[in-house]
C-alpha cells in the first residue's frame, strides 16, 4: 500500500473573540494495489482538540502547529507522504514552500495537495464521494477512537459544499477531498 496523511490548516487560537475558529486537521489515507482507499486515524496524542475531546485536530498558531505536524510525521513514519493545501496567490506558495522546506529537513516527504483550488469545494469532494458510493474506501474504524469517528462522520455526511460556519464545519471533508 501506498499511505498518505492530508492537513486542512488554520492558524488561529480559540480566545474570548474567537470561540470557534476553524481548526488544523488531518487525515490519513492508504491506497492498495487494487485501487482500494482506507481512511485511518492512527493520531499523536497531540494532535488533539481539548475542547471537543476529539483527536485529528486542534486549534492552535502556526508555530505550535507546524511543531505538532513534524510529531504527527514522526508518528507515522517516513513512508507516510504528507499532503498540505497550497492557498490561491503568492502568498499561499509562499507558506507552502516554507512549510515543505521545514518539514523535509526532518527527513519526511511532502507535496502540495494535486486538487486545483479554482475548483468549488464540492467539485473536489466528489472524486471521494463517488469513490465511497462505488464501494472502493473503507474506514479503519479501529484506529480511531469512537468519539473522533462519530465526529468526523457527522462532518462528513453534513458537507454540502459551502463553506464552514460557526455551526458546521468542513476540515474533514476538505483533506479527504
Amino acid at each position: 500500500v501506498t499511505c498518505c496523511r492530508a492537513y486542512d490548516l488554520a492558524a488561529t487560537e480559540r480566545s474570548q473573540a474567537v470561540k470557534w475558529p476553524d481548526p488544523t486537521a488531518c487525515g490519513k489515507m492508504y491506497r492498495d494495489r487494487q485501487g482500494y482507499y482506507y481512511l485511518a486515524g492512527e493520531y499523536h496524542p497531540d494532535f488533539y482538540d481539548d475542547v471537543l475531546g476529539i483527536q485529528g485536530q486542534f486549534c492552535k498558531r502556526a508555530g505550535d502547529r507546524d511543531n505538532h505536524i513534524i510529531k504527527q510525521a514522526q508518528t507515522d513514519g517516513a513512508d507516510c507522504l504528507i499532503i498540505l493545501p497550497v492557498d490561491v496567490g503568492a502568498a499561499g506558495k509562499s507558506n507552502y514552500m516554507s512549510m515543505a522546506s521545514n518539514i523535509a529537513q526532518y527527513g519526511f516527504s511532502v507535496k502540495q495537495d494535486p486538487m486545483p483550488v479554482n475548483k468549488s469545494k464540492l467539485s473536489r469532494f466528489l472524486p471521494l464521494a463517488s469513490a465511497c458510493e462505488n464501494g472502493l474506501v473503507y474506514v479503519l474504524v479501529d484506529t480511531f477512537d469512537k468519539k473522533t469517528l462519530e465526529y468526523i462522520y457527522k462532518q462528513l455526511e453534513a458537507f454540502t459544499g459551502e463553506r464552514s460556519t460557526t455551526e458546521r464545519k468542513d476540515d474533514f471533508a476538505d483533506l479527504f477531498a
